[in-house]
């Protein structure tokens, strides 16, 4: 039984982040990424000091993760991560049977890696 479970949803209409964006205290929040290159629908992490300031970093793997029979169109990538930190790699992240159309990011529709005991397969 997956912990998480995104199953039957469509995603669509990517909005380009076009400039930073600042917290109350004028620090840094989000990056700005006008040509949607570090975008995905779902983003698989870890969370670890430095990457980024928009949650509790901890290095925590994402793990136990089933993502299945969903549509994907108009975004950058679809699934994917921006990091893989040595002895916290991702865990059961099984990704199958979802219809991806659409996308701009370099690379492909989904990028996993730094996963173990992790599947991606049937995704069109």
């Amino acid at each position: 039984m997956p912990a998480i479970e995104i199953s039957g949803c469509t995603f669509t209409g990517f909005r380009y982040v076009k400039k930073d964006i600042l917290d109350n205290n004028g620090k840094l929040k989000t990056n700005a990424d006008p040509k949607g290159n570090l975008a995905e629908a779902i983003q698989i992490d870890v969370s670890h000091t430095g990457w980024t300031s928009a949650y509790r970093a901890d290095d925590t793997p994402c793990k136990d993760i089933y993502i299945h029979d969903n549509i994907f169109y108009d975004y950058p990538a679809a699934i994917g991560n921006h990091h893989s930190l040595d002895e916290h790699h991702h865990n059961n992240i099984r990704i199958t049977n979802n219809k991806i159309s659409g996308t701009t990011s370099q690379n492909s529709g989904i990028k996993l890696f730094g996963a173990d005991d992790s599947i991606v397969t049937g995704n069109v």
